[in-house]
């Protein structure tokens, strides 16, 4: 198995995982939908923090390299709406 459908693999599991944990949390029982979306928003954005560097090094994607560019640009876009949305939404 290639090296890159691992590293791939791992970071999905990672992802994944951190929504996993935090899912069944005690402190979600009483809040409003917009707190735990906000939360989740802020969780996501930051296990997607993990794509970018991979996204860096060409030899970990099959991507041209202006495609990988292009992908590393829309997703620092979605990282950056995620982390404006968990703001917004924890501040309501």
């Amino acid at each position: 198995m290639p090296q890159r459908v691992i590293l791939w693999a791992i970071i999905a599991v990672l992802i994944l995982a951190a929504l996993g944990a935090a899912a069944p949390s005690p402190y979600l029982a009483w809040r409003d939908w917009v707190y735990i979306g906000a939360g989740f928003a802020g969780i996501l954005g930051f296990t997607l923090l993990l794509i970018q560097p991979v996204l860096s090094l060409p030899r970990c994607h099959s991507l041209a390299p202006a495609h990988g560019r292009r992908l590393h640009k829309w997703l620092g876009g979605l990282i950056l709406f995620l982390i404006i949305l968990h703001v917004v939404g924890l501040w309501i």
